[in-house]
């Protein structure tokens, strides 16, 4: 006589299924929330990283550029630049504006060169409303102009200035002669440095330059720092 054995299949209740979706959804939510955090944690230092790179990249140029300057001088905008004449009693040069121009090599004869900081024109980069910030390479034709025009230029981008910034509003605006470059000369001998004597001999002649830049990241953040430099021609004749 053969007795016949039921196996008992017990399979989950609905508690432990409902603990284990549990369990999974929370597990998920930490990795999702882990994922996010170390994904901003990059964005914050990929545009550190890239600020730094600009502002480092933009102090070097711009040293260099006005040590070596045999003189140079700051307009309002790239347009007041390009048509600048030297010579010409039309033309009234600021003390401060958003574009100045270093002559460097040959001075301002036609062959010589020169290198030129100006703004560009208001743009949006993932969200956030900034200014570009270039540098350019000029040549001078025999007239003491520069030959290149705006579509011309080879520009070397720096950055970008923010444009909501009350510092850089304040900064920026061409109203009252403000801007981010400002044309310092500092006084030795005892000599006169007034607006009279713009580029007298025995004045250490100096650009400064205060802004603030920005590193517009994805969603509408951006990286930001201050900057604040002032150099001085080594040129003794300038």
């Amino acid at each position: 006589m053969f007795v016949q054995m039921k196996k008992k299949v017990r399979g989950f209740t609905l508690f432990e299924v409902l603990m284990a979706s549990s369990l999974a959804c929370i597990t998920l939510a930490c990795m999702v929330q882990f994922f996010l955090t170390q994904l901003n944690q990059y964005r914050l230092i990929a545009g550190n990283n890239q600020l730094s790179e600009n502002v480092r990249i933009f102090s070097k140029f711009f040293e260099k550029d006005t040590h070596n300057s045999l003189e140079f001088y700051v307009f309002e905008d790239l347009d007041e630049a390009l048509n600048f004449t030297k010579g010409t009693t039309e033309v009234t040069i600021p003390k401060t504006g958003n574009c100045v121009l270093f002559v460097t090599e040959r001075g301002m004869v036609s062959g010589g060169r020169g290198v030129v900081y100006y703004v560009g024109d208001q743009t949006q980069v993932n969200g956030v409303t900034c200014y570009p910030f270039y540098r350019a390479i000029v040549s001078f034709t025999s007239q003491k102009k520069i030959s290149e025009t705006e579509e011309d230029l080879s520009k070397l981008p720096l950055g970008y200035i923010k444009s909501d910034e009350d510092s850089f509003s304040q900064q920026f605006t061409l109203l009252e002669d403000t801007g981010i470059f400002f044309h310092v000369e500092h006084k030795r001998f005892g000599r006169k440095t007034s607006a009279d004597y713009p580029h007298v001999a025995g004045c250490r002649h100096g650009i400064y330059v205060g802004t603030t830049l920005v590193q517009p990241g994805l969603k509408g953040e951006a990286s930001a720092t201050p900057i604040n430099f002032c150099f001085y021609s080594r040129n003794p004749r300038f």
